[in-house]
């Protein structure tokens, strides 16, 4: 394999957070392993779900970890080191109430955003540079608080517009052993689904 990547979901374990607006980055990889008929595995003594996608000559390592949000980045170290991956290649599929429904960004460095799941990933590889997609959940509604919002699950449209955004999120990212960053990043910004 020429390219290798990984793919970083986040999202929280457990049936009850199913189609959360918290949860995005965990269908986003989700759909992947569907359309391509991957499974998820546990390895054994590790807390995440992994999956392989070999495509275009290029390795997507796709995964999932189940050490809930606010630990996201604990299983980081390890699988950088395990499959020997720059952080420049490394994507963390991510929930951002900033961006409304149908939209999309990639940031390559940063910081926190007031995430805890980038809080955990930033304090556990030490190291701001590693891309960020970001998928819009939209802001709560008057009279709804932020926990409530993210950790509620979309409405049937706004689950609807959350669907066709991970179509058009697709290509860009699994053109990422063909395109230069620039190109890739330029289509990931662009999306923008009603």
């Amino acid at each position: 394999m020429n390219n290798k990547f990984l793919f970083v979901g986040l999202g929280n374990p457990g049936s009850q957070y199913d189609q959360t607006r918290h949860n995005v980055g965990f269908m986003m990889l989700d759909r992947i392993s569907s359309k391509y008929g991957l499974l998820f595995k546990k390895p054994m003594f590790r807390s995440y779900l992994i999956s392989h996608l070999y495509l275009n000559n290029s390795e997507y390592i796709l995964v999932k970890p189940l050490t809930y949000m606010n630990k996201s980045g604990e299983v980081l170290p390890y699988l950088l080191n395990r499959y020997d991956i720059s952080l420049k290649n490394t994507f963390v599929f991510i929930d951002n109430m900033d961006l409304p429904v149908g939209r999309c960004k990639l940031k390559r460095s940063g910081g926190n955003a007031g995430h805890n799941g980038l809080k955990s990933i930033l304090a556990s590889v030490e190291d701001e540079h590693f891309n960020r997609i970001y998928i819009g959940v939209g802001r709560p509604t008057q009279g709804v608080s932020v926990v409530d919002h993210v950790l509620g699950q979309f409405d049937d449209s706004s689950l609807s517009i959350i669907e066709k955004t991970f179509e058009a999120l697709e290509n860009p990212i699994l053109s990422l052993g063909e395109q230069n960053i620039t190109q890739v990043l330029e289509g990931i910004n662009r999306i923008n689904v009603k």
